[in-house]
């Protein structure tokens, strides 16, 4: 029993990963709350979450608000630029779907590959902020190319984040933990199994220049 409950036994890294993850959700839909600082709340999620995915040490609350402050410009400009960009598409579909006038069909798929595009660039360019230096033109552009160099993982991640949402939207009474944990376990997910590498291979050559 006492090897069940050491701080090395499987149960118990469980148990902290779970405490961790539900720590990190609370605070990061907390911070998402005030709309405006959805992209620093998100930047710093991606940068606790690639951690926890490390196994670096470290503490959840401290560390995600030195993210959130030390990302906080870039984050937000992003942010709302990517807002902007999905208030219009969404904005164009309710038009298109309400009004009296035919549009053409390929208005509709157009608008909704757009709205898509910039759902799937939000999944890469917010671990990016959080875990590399650059200018907004830099972020932007990166962003977009490292979603089309990685466009199944991307489409993967943006599976994982919604998912939660559709599944609260069928059982309803898991919506607190959905509310909870709905944003900490897709990004810590797609850390530990779809980007953390990728990013390490890029910190280390990143290193190896600056050496």
């Amino acid at each position: 029993m006492s090897g069940l409950l050491s701080s090395d036994s499987k149960l118990n890294k469980v148990l902290e990963t779970i405490k961790n993850l539900t720590i990190l959700g609370t605070l990061s839909m907390v911070c998402c709350i005030p709309i405006v600082t959805i992209g620093s709340s998100l930047t710093a999620l991606s940068d606790v979450a690639l951690k926890l995915a490390r196994g670096e040490e470290g503490y959840i609350t401290k560390d995600f608000f030195r993210s959130f402050k030390k990302n906080f410009k870039p984050a937000t400009t992003i942010w709302l630029l990517m807002m902007a960009l999905l208030i219009f598409f969404l904005m164009d579909i309710y038009i298109i779907r309400h009004s009296l006038v035919d549009f053409p069909d390929f208005m509709m798929i157009v608008i909704v590959v757009a709205l898509a595009v910039v759902l799937l660039v939000m999944t890469y360019i917010f671990p990016m902020i959080a875990r590399f230096e650059n200018t907004l033109k830099g972020y932007l552009k990166n962003g977009i190319m490292m979603t089309l160099l990685n466009l199944p993982k991307a489409i993967l991640m943006l599976v994982l984040y919604a998912l939660p949402s559709v599944i609260g939207g069928y059982f309803y009474e898991i919506i607190p933990l959905v509310l909870i944990c709905g944003l900490s376990v897709p990004a810590w997910l797609s850390a530990k199994l779809i980007y953390g590498k990728y990013f390490l291979g890029m910190e280390e050559k990143i290193q190896a220049m600056e050496g």
